[in-house]
Parts: C-alpha cells; sequence; structure tokens
C-alpha cells in the first residue's frame, strides 16, 4: 500500500520542477579535496599511487601521511620501496632506516 501511494505521489510532480543537478555548494564541495583526516588517508592514497607506478606521487602522499603523525613507521617504510623501485637506492636509505628505528625488526614499531 505505502508503494502504490509514494508512485503515485511521484507521479503527481512534475518532471520540470525536480532538480537534476546538485546545488552549486555542493558542486563547488565536491570539486575540492577533503581535509585530511589521519595519516592513514594519505598513506592509502601512496599505496594506490604506487600501484599504478606512480612513484612520485606514492612519495608525496607518503610525505604528507608523515607530516601529520612522524612514528607513522610504515610511511617511511612504503616511500623506501617507492624509491628503489624508482632506482633512486641512494634516497631510499634515509626512509629505510626510519621505518626501522633502533634496530627494530619490523615496521610495526
Amino acid at each position: 500500500m505505502l508503494a502504490a501511494w509514494l508512485a503515485n505521489a511521484l507521479h503527481a510532480v512534475p518532471l520540470n520542477t525536480l532538480e537534476v543537478s546538485p546545488p552549486v555548494e555542493l558542486r563547488a564541495a565536491h570539486n575540492t579535496r577533503p581535509p585530511p583526516l589521519s595519516p592513514v588517508v594519505h598513506h592509502q592514497a601512496g599505496q594506490t599511487c604506487q600501484q599504478a607506478r606512480q612513484y612520485d606521487r606514492a612519495i608525496d602522499e607518503y610525505r604528507q601521511a608523515l607530516a601529520l603523525s612522524s612514528n607513522f613507521n610504515i610511511s617511511y617504510e612504503s616511500m623506501s620501496w617507492a624509491y628503489r623501485r624508482q632506482g633512486e637506492y641512494a634516497e631510499a636509505i634515509a626512509p629505510s632506516a626510519m621505518a626501522f628505528p633502533a634496530g627494530n625488526t619490523t615496521s610495526r614499531a
């Protein structure tokens, strides 16, 4: 019965009065980048870029994650891998050392 009422109510509304596109405020907000919520957001973006072989963009995302949380060691490790995949082995040393501080053998220090 509710479905029949809803169908009749929708047919009663002229189609030219329905707004098809979102308001300007929503469109403007949709076209901007959301504020960073946590380093995880940037780390995941870096992982996506790295899988697409966009290593420079991945490194930038890892840097943004580390700017939010300097002890987010997994981003150091991933940054090191991105440098290595580009063949920049000397650049990979510093992030790798940060990923495994004080002789730790895991990235979850």
